[in-house]
């Protein structure tokens, strides 16, 4: 089962930075503990979370942070970025393909 969620509308107001680093390190903090507590509930052993956000810093630049972390048997991390990156990229071209396809005409 493969899950994705296409909400333009929620997305852009996501994609506010957070108001400052300590906001978005608190908001980290409690989203992993609530991933925890449910992957917990639902008897997920092995799991992979990228995280990909903006920042305002005190001198008012906006920055873009990365974060990745697991859960579980840490010998199942590379292989399971691995999957997801052979997945996304398989996605990624085959979306161009119907791009191009599409311009053909």
């Amino acid at each position: 089962m493969q899950t994705k969620t296409k909400d333009p509308e929620n997305y852009l107001k996501m994609s506010e930075p957070f108001e400052t680093p300590n906001i978005a390190n608190k908001a980290l903090q409690d989203f992993h503990e609530e991933v925890n507590v449910l992957r917990k509930k639902y008897k997920i052993p092995d799991l992979l979370i990228v995280i990909k956000g903006e920042v305002k810093y005190p001198d008012g630049q906006i920055g873009g942070f990365m974060n990745h972390s697991s859960y579980g048997m840490e010998l199942n991390v590379e292989p399971m970025a691995a999957y997801a990156y052979g997945k996304a990229s398989a996605e990624h071209r085959e979306l161009i393909n119907k791009f191009l396809k599409y311009n053909e005409k």
